[in-house]
């Protein structure tokens, strides 16, 4: 993961490895994280976040080799406080040692969980034209506190965790 995990670990801030950048390779990412932002009353029953994701990430690779990086995705969160339905879109930037990573989600579900999908959208010097996806797990207290504010209320910190449990991705000419 000081390979490519810190490249997505640092969905924000990771280093990575070029050893890990030899066809697809798969990892298991695990990340705690916190949010700040502002939610606004939106529609007669919708409720939206806006604001920034941030936190560390954990990656296992197959070997059992664990890494660290640091992640930002600023995103956004829709709530309909009438039907309980959530979704929720992001653009994330991982930042390695010898590079930058890209990706974006976007993620479905209930109050408390949003399922969905991660890709790597792209990467800088040692991982341009990095490619990968993953199917993504985010739990949250975030849908809670979004049930009842008042439009224009600051979220100064919701938490939650995002996992990535089959990270797949790969390097042009690896």
């Amino acid at each position: 993961m000081t390979r490519l995990l810190n490249i997505l670990l640092a969905a924000t801030t990771l280093s990575l490895a070029p050893s890990w950048a030899v066809g697809d390779e798969k990892l298991s990412v695990l990340a705690p994280w916190q949010a700040e932002g502002k939610i606004y009353k939106v529609g007669p029953h919708e409720m939206q976040f806006i604001g920034v994701f941030k936190g560390i990430m954990y990656a296992e690779s197959k070997s059992g080799d664990l890494d660290t990086a640091f992640f930002v995705c600023p995103a956004t969160h829709v709530l309909n406080v009438e039907t309980k339905k959530t979704k929720a879109s992001a653009r994330c930037h991982i930042v390695a040692a010898r590079g930058n990573i890209f990706g974006r989600f976007e993620c479905s579900g209930e109050p408390g969980y949003c399922d969905g999908r991660f890709e790597i959208t792209g990467g800088t010097e040692e991982f341009d034209g990095i490619k990968g996806q993953s199917d993504m797990q985010v739990r949250m207290a975030l849908s809670a506190r979004m049930a009842e504010p008042t439009s224009g209320d600051v979220i100064a910190q919701a938490e939650g965790l995002a996992v990535w449990p089959n990270l797949t991705y790969s390097l042009p000419g690896q």
